[in-house]
């Protein structure tokens, strides 16, 4: 097993010193994506327009997120966490201007954030495994976001059932790594102080 180092072996301005002091910012953005995850799941969205709709908040409030991380972070996470902001500001703003186009074209716009976030997800968890003791949940994470995003886009026969059930899914898998990271950054905070 691999040496873990310490959140307090990080130099004074780190981001994963940063996250350890504002982990409770990751803790009421996960609750809120499972609000949301749960909120999408329980209304009714028949048309194309409105899962579009939908799906471009969705896509709004992860370029909040990544906004929120870039500043929290500095040097190439920023430069990443800002690229996925703008990213993911186009593709809303594309969802938004023409939200009656087909639903294969919105399930081509949910893939490829799915697939996106899903391969930063992987990277950034291995990435911190020698830091954080949970990493590995964020590499579940990811994987399912990967997964949902891999069947939106082979998936040519399209319903809004399940574009809705995608943008859930993503969101409710957003909400509950943002949940168990905040949690493993307050460990990690605890343990750096004692």
């Amino acid at each position: 097993m691999a040496a873990t180092r310490s959140i307090s072996s990080e130099p004074r301005g780190s981001p994963l010193r940063l996250l350890a002091r504002k982990w409770w910012l990751l803790f009421v953005t996960g609750l809120a994506w499972v609000g949301f995850s749960i909120i999408v799941f329980r209304l009714n969205y028949t048309t194309v327009s409105a899962v579009s709709i939908l799906f471009a908040f969705v896509v709004v409030a992860i370029a909040a997120n990544e906004i929120m991380l870039a500043a929290l972070t500095y040097g190439g996470w920023r430069a990443f966490h800002i690229l996925f902001t703008g990213v993911f500001a186009v593709i809303a703003a594309l969802a938004f201007m023409r939200p009656g186009d087909t639903f294969g074209s919105l399930a081509l716009l949910v893939s490829f954030v799915l697939i996106f976030r899903g391969v930063f997800d992987v990277t950034a968890a291995f990435m911190a495994k020698n830091l954080i003791s949970g990493w590995w949940i964020q590499i579940v994470t990811g994987v399912g976001e990967l997964l949902i995003g891999f069947w939106a886009a082979a998936t040519w026969q399209v319903t809004a059932s399940l574009l809705v059930a995608w943008v859930g899914a993503g969101a409710f898998l957003r909400g509950i790594g943002g949940i168990i990271a905040a949690f493993q950054f307050l460990h990690a905070a605890r343990h750096a102080r004692a």
